[in-house]
């Protein structure tokens, strides 16, 4: 559905219900399932299945077509998808409230997904703040896991979530084949990503719902340290917690050099959906915003 208001100047495109919105500063908005995505200059409003998040236009994001990759022979959802994309988020690093305003030009644009920054500030309690789950807690490494499993435990008192994707804000989907593979999919029993001998990699964890809800239910083998282990990756502990889930492989395409970005991006396989930002060397960190920019204008 298309709809334009003389008085609010502002274009929306929804899937699902309709979410209306007052153009207002603080004016009331009606929640709705389904997604609005403003492409007008002046205001954005984004609605989620219940949020609301009022924030700075982009532009109008268009939908790409995506293929399904070949020889799979699962059969294909037959109930409503609804994804969780959880991103893990801080202040830890300067270049991160860049990546993060590049996010946010494309994360809310998918009808079946819900995104969500996940971070740690002091509060006394989970707050959802638009798009922004705060934690109570402290930024670290070792304290991923347990940011990672109470987000999950948060929103999936939610029945609507059947898939959660955690991932971080050096990664870039392009969202749309990322749901028609998860569609290609079994509706249970996936855990999916790139495979590492102890787990999946933590730049991009795919679950179904029920091997999410059993993650929650083994915390106690997730925070246990491994054998040998002073500090442990939290992909290695969620791969130690689900040692007897079948792994499913997803491609990646990692970009680690800026300077190749143009040549290497035509190369992208038609079926990947994720790209890796992450620059090898840590003074080029700095370029990810931009990549992740020039990225959004390829695909979107």
């Amino acid at each position: 559905m298309v709809g334009m208001s003389a008085d609010s100047a502002v274009l929306e495109v929804s899937c699902g219900q309709v979410a209306l919105t007052s153009p207002n500063e603080g004016g009331p908005g009606v929640k709705g399932i389904g997604l609005v995505i403003v492409g007008w200059k002046r205001r954005q409003v984004l609605v989620g299945a219940d949020h609301v998040v009022r924030g700075p236009a982009h532009f109008l994001i268009h939908g790409l077509a995506s293929s399904k990759p070949n020889g799979l022979s699962h059969p294909t959802h037959t109930s409503a998808m609804r994804i969780l994309l959880l991103v893990i988020s801080s202040d830890t690093d300067p270049v991160y409230r860049g990546l993060r305003d590049v996010w946010r030009t494309y994360m809310h644009t998918h009808c079946e997904i819900d995104a969500f920054f996940i971070e740690y500030h002091p509060v006394t309690g989970p707050w959802l703040d638009g798009d922004v789950l705060r934690l109570p807690g402290q930024e670290s490494f070792a304290n991923i896991r347990r940011k990672t499993l109470d987000s999950i435990e948060y929103f999936l008192r939610s029945p609507m979530y059947t898939h959660i994707v955690r991932t971080n804000l050096s990664s870039f989907w392009i969202l749309p084949r990322l749901v028609e593979r998860l569609k290609s999919c079994p509706s249970t029993g996936l855990f999916a990503g790139v495979y590492l001998s102890q787990g999946i990699s933590g730049a991009g964890i795919c679950m179904t719902r029920d091997v999410a809800e059993l993650l929650l239910q083994r915390k106690d083998i997730v925070y246990q340290s491994g054998p040998g282990y002073y500090f442990e990756w939290d992909d290695v502990s969620f791969g130690r917690a689900l040692a007897d889930v079948p792994r499913t492989h997803f491609g990646r395409f990692d970009l680690p050099n800026y300077q190749l970005l143009h040549e290497h991006i035509e190369q992208l396989p038609p079926d990947y959906f994720h790209v890796r930002l992450r620059q090898t060397n840590p003074t080029d960190r700095v370029c990810e915003p931009e990549m992740m920019a020039k990225l959004v204008t390829r695909f979107y």
